[in-house]
């Protein structure tokens, strides 16, 4: 469990900053 939430988290934080940075410019 623990790892699974690790995988997760550090997907999640790799693939936020494109996203947001993309909305931003966007924007």
């Amino acid at each position: 469990m623990k790892q699974n939430a690790t995988s997760l988290s550090r997907t999640a934080g790799e693939i936020s900053p494109l996203p947001k940075m993309n909305y931003l410019n966007s924007r």
